[in-house]
């Protein structure tokens, strides 16, 4: 029996996870900039920092990454 929960529990664990990963992420590819926006807060806005090419991770409740080509 407590195996059982046990496995539930990482199973829950290992989904939760999966979709934290694929909710707060995102891809810039090559040839675009990604750019943070702020969309909570004192500090709603643009972020001076470029977000680089690649995997980006974000809180996707208060902040949203658009990209555009360079």
């Amino acid at each position: 029996m407590k195996a059982r929960i046990a496995l539930l529990v990482a199973v829950a664990v290992v989904l939760g996870a999966v979709a934290l990963f694929t909710i707060g992420s995102t891809m810039v590819e090559p040839g675009y900039v990604g750019i943070r926006v702020n969309k909570l807060g004192t500090q709603r806005d643009i972020s001076n920092v470029k977000t680089v090419v690649g995997r980006v991770f974000f809180n996707p409740l208060t902040t949203e990454i658009v990209t555009y080509p360079t």
